[in-house]
């Protein structure tokens, strides 16, 4: 295939890589003088008469061609030009010679001596007699072997459908962002992923459907990136537009580009791996008898909240319990009625603390609550609001509880696991003086 460019006016010769040709042929005077110009030109060159004749071909064009310079001036263009380039050439050179043009550029094949066939740049400039009128003394051609740059183009235009058809054929998300984070290319599985459309996505900020508590990390991923990182991996989520949100894992890298379009992004769907993560971290945490958070969540929380404690001050208290008499039901009626037992008195303190409070069972008949929020005086009346409540009928008579409350305070010593102690020692000291009843740590004793 050929294609070309055509340019009329004088414009158009100062644009080409002839211009001035028409005034070098009237300096020299001659086509026959020029020859020795351009003889030695490192390109090839040639000069045409009117009627398209080669009458004069340089020293690179012969080697180009692979024809001795008698044979080619022996030949037209048109004998070296591959049958397909035939017509756009012809019409090129036919706007020549009726003035419409004054030059032209095209691509198109020679066949060379041997058969081959190689591209070529060509451009080609009208010659104006020395009579000053419209009359053409002939034509100034200048050609560049485009072999090897055609195959370059080829290549990358290879590359480049491959690239399409991965991009538009993955799986997996992909997209294209400029450098103020808005989208230039998605694909089908990221509109999916998202739920919305290309139209809906091409060039809009990314931050538009990023979830808000995301947003600061995505500039920081993009800031990375233009301090030379090759490659930046991290969780993110997405907004749909029903409100739900699809978790992701996202691969962004920076691409070598000069244009708008600086980063490239592969986008996993890993939502149902982050359930079924959140739902074996939560199957570790929890009692499996009773629901409740087990010992290690409590441990861990209670760890956490002590280390707030020494940072921003003490607050909140521990509350421990442990069931009067349960042993005895255990003995008694066994291991079915005792974990019976169990859930109901866990149930009943589940539904007595607040949505902030954290109940857990420790272990056996023990039961802890840790309370974030409130003082040693708040923690004793949810101790005696759990007391009242917590009657658990049993075969063999109802079984009540013990609680002990300490408050965290504040202190070098103070830790959860200190405080743990302390409201450990309030239980025992309640169930001590016959139990069924709050002791605090600190204020004495509350009974019910």
């Amino acid at each position: 295939m050929e294609e070309h460019r055509q340019s009329s006016g004088d414009r158009a010769r100062q644009r080409s890589p002839l211009a001035g040709a028409g005034r070098l042929l009237r300096r020299a005077g001659t086509l026959d003088r020029l020859g020795a110009a351009i003889e030695h030109a490192p390109v090839p060159m040639a000069v045409t008469g009117p009627e398209g004749r080669w009458v004069y071909v340089n020293r690179s064009l012969a080697a180009l061609t692979g024809y001795p310079r008698k044979e080619l001036l022996q030949l037209s263009f048109q004998g070296l030009t591959h049958p397909d380039d035939l017509a756009g050439d012809a019409e090129c050179m036919e706007a020549l010679r009726t003035g419409a043009i004054q030059s032209f550029e095209m691509r198109k094949r020679f066949i060379r001596a041997d058969g081959t066939e190689t591209w070529i740049e060509l451009w080609v400039s009208t010659v104006h007699d020395d009579s000053g009128g419209a009359g053409i003394a002939g034509y100034l051609s200048q050609m560049r072997d485009a072999g090897e740059r055609i195959a370059i183009e080829d290549e990358l235009a290879v590359a480049e459908a491959r690239f399409r058809r991965m991009f538009e054929d993955s799986p997996i998300g992909i997209v294209t962002a400029t450098t103020d984070r808005r989208f230039v290319s998605v694909n089908d599985a990221f509109c999916q992923l998202v739920g919305r459309s290309r139209g809906d996505l091409v060039g809009s900020p990314i931050g538009d459907i990023t979830h808000p508590d995301d947003r600061l990390q995505d500039e920081v991923t993009h800031l990375a990136l233009g301090d030379g990182d090759r490659s930046v991996t991290r969780e993110k989520r997405y907004l749909r537009p029903d409100g739900s949100i699809v978790w992701a894992s996202v691969v962004t890298a920076h691409l070598a580009t000069t244009g708008d379009e600086v980063f490239f992004a592969q986008i996993v769907d890993i939502t149902e791996r982050k359930r079924l993560v959140a739902a074996l971290e939560e199957e570790a945490a929890t009692d499996q008898l009773t629901g409740l958070a087990n010992r290690r969540r409590f441990e861990s929380a209670l760890a956490q909240h002590a280390a707030a404690c020494a940072r921003y001050g003490a607050r909140g208290a521990v509350l421990m319990i442990d069931l009067d008499g349960f042993k005895h039901v255990n003995d008694s009626c066994g291991h079915l009625d005792g974990d019976a037992a169990l859930v109901t008195a866990a149930r009943i303190v589940r539904d007595a603390v607040r949505t902030s409070d954290l109940a857990a069972r420790l272990g056996g008949d023990e039961f802890a609550v840790l309370v974030p929020e409130g003082d040693a005086e708040s923690a004793a009346l949810l101790g005696e609001r759990i007391l009242r409540s917590l009657v658990v009928p049993t075969a063999t008579g109802p079984v009540r509880a013990s609680v002990g409350v300490a408050a965290f305070q504040d202190g070098d010593d103070e830790t959860g696991v200190s405080t743990l102690v302390r409201a450990d020692e309030a239980l025992y000291d309640a169930k001590r003086r016959g139990g069924a009843r709050c002791s605090t740590a600190s204020t004495g004793h509350l009974a019910v």
